[in-house]
């Protein structure tokens, strides 16, 4: 499950493509439905993570320019795959959780 971390980045474009919340690590775990074991609870996208603070108390823009989108695809994601791993991904701008069926359930 992918979704969008802290909901002190929540913004009218989150609201615009469909998001309601924002998660943490520790709120998306306790979304899980019963009878299904964690794999990996991790923090994708620091540089993004660093992008929308910015975005969001600096620059307040309710959507990104066609521009920002291709920065962020083309710089900012190669960017955060390299630096994420280096921080043993302890933060970013979204939540990544990997959950197996319990096979004793």
């Amino acid at each position: 499950m992918l979704a969008p971390a802290h909901q002190w980045l929540f913004t009218a474009f989150d609201t615009a493509i469909g998001h309601y919340r924002r998660y943490t690590k520790g709120s998306l775990a306790a979304v899980v439905p019963p009878g299904f074991r964690m794999q990996e609870l991790i923090y994708l996208d620091s540089v993004g993570l660093l992008a929308s603070a910015a975005n969001r108390f600096v620059l307040r823009s309710a959507s990104p320019t066609a521009a920002q989108i291709k920065l962020w695809d083309r710089i900012f994601v190669t960017g955060s795959r390299l630096l994420d791993p280096l921080l043993g991904h302890s933060v970013g701008k979204s939540v990544l959780g990997i959950w197996r069926k319990d096979s004793s359930t």
